[in-house]
Parts: C-alpha cells; sequence; structure tokens
C-alpha cells in the first residue's frame, strides 16, 4: 500500500509565487505614470506562471521561444488590426460577427505559419490564442494601446521568470550536483 501523499510548498511553488509578487510590483511603476492601468497585470501574471519551468535551463530556452512566438502573434495582430478597425466601422450584426470570424481565422492561420516557420511549434496555441486576444478583448479602447499593454504584460512576465528561475534562484545543474557530491565529507 501506498504511503499518502504530504502537500508540501517546495521551491518551484514559491518561484511561482515570487514571480507574481514581483510581476505586480514592476506593473504599479507603471501605474504611477499611467493610473487608468488595471490593478492586475493578468498576462504578467500568466506568462511568469508558464515561464517557471522545471530546470533553468528550460526557463532559457522556452523564454527565448516564448518571445518568438509571441512576437509573431503580436504582429499578426497589428497586421490585421487596420482591416478590423475598417470592418468595425462599416458592417455590424451577423454580417460584422461573421467577418470577425474569417479575420481571426486568417490571424491564426498567419500567426501559426510564422510560428512554425520561428521553428517554435512548442509555443503555436498558446501564440495563436494570444493573437486572438488581441483582436477581440481590446473592449472599445484603442486597440493599438491595448495590444501594446498586453505585449508589455506578456515582456514583463517572461522576463521575471527569467530574473526568478535563472538568475535569481536558478536550479542545481547537473555539474553543480556532481561538484557538491565531490566535495562530500565521507
Amino acid at each position: 500500500m501506498n504511503a499518502p501523499h504530504h502537500l508540501h510548498i517546495g521551491m518551484r511553488k514559491i518561484k511561482t509565487l515570487l514571480t507574481i509578487v514581483i510581476g505586480f510590483l514592476i506593473w504599479q511603476i507603471f501605474r504611477i505614470f499611467f493610473p487608468g492601468l488595471e490593478v492586475h497585470p493578468l498576462f504578467t501574471y500568466a506568462y511568469g506562471i508558464l515561464e517557471i519551468r522545471d530546470t533553468s535551463e528550460h526557463t532559457k530556452t522556452f523564454s527565448v521561444q516564448r518571445l518568438k512566438a509571441n512576437g509573431a502573434a503580436f504582429s499578426t495582430a497589428l497586421l490585421l488590426m487596420p482591416l478590423q478597425i475598417f470592418l468595425h466601422s462599416h458592417f455590424v450584426g451577423t454580417s460584422l460577427a461573421l467577418l470577425d470570424l474569417c479575420l481571426i481565422l486568417l490571424a491564426v492561420l498567419i500567426a501559426l505559419t510564422i510560428v512554425e516557420r520561428l521553428r517554435c511549434g512548442g509555443m503555436s496555441g498558446l501564440s495563436a490564442v494570444y493573437c486572438i486576444i488581441i483582436l477581440i478583448f481590446y473592449n472599445g479602447s484603442d486597440p493599438y494601446l491595448y495590444a501594446l499593454l498586453r505585449a508589455s504584460q506578456t515582456l514583463i512576465g517572461v522576463a521575471v521568470a527569467y530574473l526568478v528561475n535563472v538568475l535569481l534562484l536558478p536550479y542545481p545543474t547537473r555539474k553543480m550536483k556532481k561538484e557538491a557530491q565531490k566535495n562530500e565529507c565521507v
């Protein structure tokens, strides 16, 4: 019979919480200059959490891929935004919804193709979602400003995760573990 599993707070959970706190604090600095910004930077939290990986090396690798993939999605959304603005100023109702859907499908196809070409295929699904969010969730505000805010939050989240998981609290590498074993008293 297996012993019961006891919940514990390990280093990865602590790093995740630290990433959220640091991301929040950095965002509050932006809010000093732009008080209208939302209090909680959702994308900073999300991408910070996603990039706290099981090894520091994975964080290094996947952070670069994440930024490339999201850059592709961001660029795609910006490229198609004038068309979206045109559609929203000339159509309403069901026809607008169908045209929006076609625009979203086109955006996803372009973003997925670019991400594949960048060899960041593991990030393709989330970058497609990112592209869709930029295109449809700006709630009537300036769509370019909205896109810039989401990109900024993403960059902060990835940078904070890198800071925490690679620079401040890196996982021991195999080389470090071997050195520690070699230096142990027998």
